[in-house]
């Protein structure tokens, strides 16, 4: 499917449990994507955002689980609470310079994710923002990122190093970690000299 250049806004659920929808070309002119759009659109396999797109909605691409890769145009500087939540095949993505946090959930249970690169710029991972990521084993976070909330990495059993260049970053304990279920999380961070 191609969405014609003069759309500039895809509606909440316009696309939402399209199940036999497997590629996706956005059109130049459009400037949001809103919630829910593709969620649940389990066969989608590719998806080309283009610039100029500047908001992605909450739950936009929940649980699009034959999702692979992500290329975010640099022009967006929001995407919403579990956008990407629980696309198990999504094994990549890069983070716009132009995002300032990494909302709730928004890569929770995207179990085949190995590789992310969080740009500076970035100041707050959201709670549960990676939760249940279950191939993550390593973590860079710039100078800029300032809070990592409540659960941002609870349930990734592989990560073992997560660096971090603000010495004055807050870390919120999760409910894991108070229980003492797990290791704490601030035994995997790593301060880069």
């Amino acid at each position: 499917m191609t969405i014609a250049g003069s759309v500039d806004v895809i509606g909440v659920s316009a696309f939402e449990e399209c199940n036999g929808l497997s590629t996706v070309c956005l059109s130049q002119g459009l400037k949001r994507v809103g919630n829910r759009a593709f969620k649940n659109c389990r066969s989608l396999g590719y998806i080309q955002i283009p610039s100029g797109v500047e908001s992605i909605g909450e739950e936009t691409f929940e649980k699009c689980a034959n999702l692979k890769s992500l290329v975010l145009p640099e022009s967006l500087t929001r995407i919403g609470k579990s956008a990407f939540s629980q696309c198990d095949g999504l094994m990549s993505v890069n983070i716009p310079s132009g995002i300032r946090k990494i909302s709730d959930y928004t890569f929770c249970e995207c179990r085949s994710l190995s590789s992310i690169s969080i740009p500076n710029g970035v100041n707050i991972i959201g709670r549960c923002a990676f939760c249940n990521c279950d191939n993550l084993q390593k973590m860079l976070l710039p100078k800029s990122v300032k809070l990592i909330e409540f659960g941002a990495f609870d349930g990734c059993e592989q990560l073992k190093e997560i660096y971090y260049a603000n010495h004055d970053m807050e870390i919120e304990p999760s409910v894991d970690e108070i229980r003492g279920v797990r290791t704490l999380m601030t035994d995997l961070y790593k301060i880069i000299k």
